[in-house]
């Protein structure tokens, strides 16, 4: 049984630091022997605070177990806050599990603590970066900018150039989701500037994976490519595996769109491998079999890109994550298209709008109205073509204006 006993609790720590590096790991078990006395003090609840910041790039169940401790236990102390920075952690953890109502109201209780950001400035811009995170997915892009300027005024302010960086950060991936791909490597390259200063490698690898991904869609490869490369030698000296794994995602993506398909199919395994050694590919599989289903889609291989698309859906249904759902959904529409099942690509077209109705994903429906003005237009029904572009039009100029 004790031998028993010591698998399992090896098996537990190995599980919660999956994604660690050896340096965190070795702090991460120093701070649970502390939690593990059950202190009711300040270097207790220091170290609640701690694990559940090491344990984002971890295990995200944990942040919120940690956090619940940590919660109660600043509220006996009367740190509040320390009990704001517990909410805040949690609800970057709710963040990465989609969990958006639980998000809201861990945000909503730490400013009704800090009453204004005058209280503490530095609390209240960071708050401000979850929720605008939180926004930024939902497709409100208004309400993201406006509290991603106010974090931007009081970093400068407090003169936290870290924060700053990552306020600067977060206003270029604001851009990108918005298209804007010029303005987004304007801020990616001032958010750098500060992580140059603060030294936080990371977070620069973080930025040229991201630059990256600008130079894609501006059809740039060979920036995109150089910028990719900065960031795999940063992640392989610093052993960041689940940003290593994603960084082997983006580098497919571009061999694909050089037509180098080996190498693209080559990058992407190596991406699902990482994953699954770190356990994340149950929740990070989907947009990878997307690509690898849009090597066979470029090769005209249309039941192969099926197949791993097919793939991708179930993955995204089993985590119940309705960005991934629909964006799977999608590209089956798109190939029953290919194949000239224009009816199976409405009816999915029609699943993809139910979804984004349900979850307000109202950016997302963009590009579903315009698919199924296409769809319509190759059927040969140009009446019905035509009133699904007005709707286009309409829906396109509604949701960019908001």
């Amino acid at each position: 049984m004790k031998i028993l006993t010591a698998l399992l609790l090896t098996f537990l720590f190995t599980l919660s630091n999956c994604c660690l590096n050896g340096q965190d790991e070795v702090r991460v078990k120093e701070l649970e022997e502390i939690i593990g006395k059950n202190g009711k003090d300040i270097t207790t609840l220091d170290a609640l605070i701690e694990i559940m910041e090491k344990q984002l790039q971890g295990n995200v169940s944990l942040v919120k177990n940690y956090g619940y401790k940590a919660v109660i236990l600043a509220r006996e102390l009367n740190q509040k806050e320390q009990e704001v920075r517990a909410y805040y952690i949690m609800a970057e953890a709710f963040f990465i599990a989609h969990q958006f109502d639980s998000l809201k109201i861990l945000v909503d209780k730490g400013r009704e603590i800090l009453s204004d950001e005058k209280t503490n400035p530095a609390l209240w811009g960071v708050l401000n970066h979850v929720e605008s995170a939180m926004y930024t997915k939902e497709g409100k892009f208004t309400l993201a900018d406006e509290l991603l300027r106010q974090s931007q005024r009081i970093f400068t302010m407090v003169g936290d150039e870290c924060e700053l960086g990552s306020t600067l950060y977060r206003i270029g991936a604001l851009a990108f989701s918005n298209n804007n791909y010029d303005s987004a490597i304007y801020y990616f390259i001032e958010a750098n500037k500060k992580y140059t200063i603060c030294g936080d490698s990371a977070q620069i690898a973080k930025v040229y994976s991201n630059t990256s991904k600008c130079y894609i869609n501006l059809k740039d490869y060979q920036q995109a490519l150089s910028n990719c490369l900065k960031a795999e030698r940063i992640y392989t000296r610093f052993k960041k595996k689940k940003s290593e794994a994603n960084n082997f995602n983006i580098l497919g993506q571009i061999y694909v769109m050089i037509n180098k398909f080996d190498s693209a199919y080559y990058y992407f395994n190596k991406s699902i491998a990482l994953f699954d050694s770190i356990g994340l590919l149950k929740s990070q599989g989907a947009h990878i079999y997307i690509n690898i289903g849009n090597i066979f889609f470029a090769k005209e291989d249309y039941d192969k890109a099926f197949e791993y698309f097919s793939l991708a859906n179930r993955m995204a249904t089993e985590i119940n994550d309705p960005h991934q759902i629909v964006s799977t959904i999608k590209n089956l529409a798109v190939t029953y298209e290919r194949r000239g099942e224009y009816d199976k690509a409405l009816k999915m077209y029609d699943t993809c709008l139910m979804i984004e109705k349900k979850y307000e994903l109202n950016h997302k429906m963009i590009l579903t109205y315009f698919n199924i003005y296409r769809t319509w237009a190759l059927k040969g029904d140009y009446k019905k073509a035509y009133e699904y572009q007005e709707i286009y039009n309409s829906w396109k100029d509604s949701v960019y204006n908001l």
